[in-house]
């Protein structure tokens, strides 16, 4: 007799398909890792018998509720030590309207946005992370389309350091660096 998971591991294990058939992988996807702590998610995950994987650290974590799917910060350390910062945005905005990150009492970090994705790197990244690392709250700002309304979306930082050192564990033991 198989014992099936509770019925929270069961939600978030659809919820996992469906964030892996929303980025393009469907049938033959496989997750390798997985972490979620507070609002962060680590999701490793690949094709069978291709080399085709990806590791990434996001927030907030998909959701089955209806309504329109959340605007998702995605941290990605494409090369040792080098971080981007995207934002993925399901909302439509307004034309030439930057995005916003907040972190507590800090300043304010904006980012154009273009074709549905703001990008933070380089030093602001760093310094976007130090942020994050030591702050307890992350808001990030759209300003919808057409009628110019902001969208805020709030995520807890706590478990955000573990889940970032997990997520940099995850892509060295599977060896997704880029050398260069």
């Amino acid at each position: 007799m198989a014992i099936l998971p509770p019925a929270s591991s069961r939600w978030r294990v659809l919820a996992l398909a469906l964030v892996l058939g929303g980025i393009g992988y469907g049938a033959g996807a496989y997750v390798f890792f997985h972490k979620t702590l507070g609002d962060w998610m680590v999701l490793c995950h690949g094709k069978a018998h291709e080399k085709d994987r990806n590791c990434r650290l996001s927030a907030p974590p998909p959701k089955l509720t209806s309504g329109s799917p959340p605007n998702v910060l995605i941290v990605a350390e494409p090369k040792s030590n080098r971080f981007r910062l995207t934002l993925e945005v399901r909302d439509l905005v307004s034309p030439g309207v930057p995005a916003f990150i907040r972190i507590d009492q800090y300043a304010i970090h904006e980012a154009q946005v273009s074709n549905g994705v703001a990008v933070w790197q380089g030093d602001e990244a760093i310094r976007i992370l130090g942020e994050m690392r030591a702050g307890k709250t992350m808001v990030f700002r759209v300003q919808t389309a057409p009628d110019g309304l902001p969208r805020d979306t709030h995520v807890s930082l706590k478990g955000f350091r573990t889940s970032l050192r997990s997520y940099r564990n995850a892509i060295r033991a599977h060896r997704l660096l880029s050398a260069r």
